[in-house]
């Protein structure tokens, strides 16, 4: 089962209902998605995830259109 997080990118600001957000946590077996909303100025820019393990290289994710 995929957990779904919504983040929501306005203004200055990142907004997410879960605070604070965990990303594969304990029985979520990787499979996490992320839905990222970008209002205001935000819809005019690509983005880029990274996401840092604890060990290891950090893994970036496409830019995001």
């Amino acid at each position: 089962m995929k957990n779904n997080h919504e983040i929501i990118l306005k203004q200055y600001a990142a907004y997410c209902k879960e605070q604070p957000l965990y990303l594969g946590t304990a029985g979520s077996y990787g499979m996490e998605m992320l839905t990222i909303i970008r209002e205001d100025v935000w819809a005019e820019y690509d983005i880029l995830a990274a996401f840092h393990p604890p060990v290891g290289a950090a893994a970036h994710s496409p830019s995001l259109r």
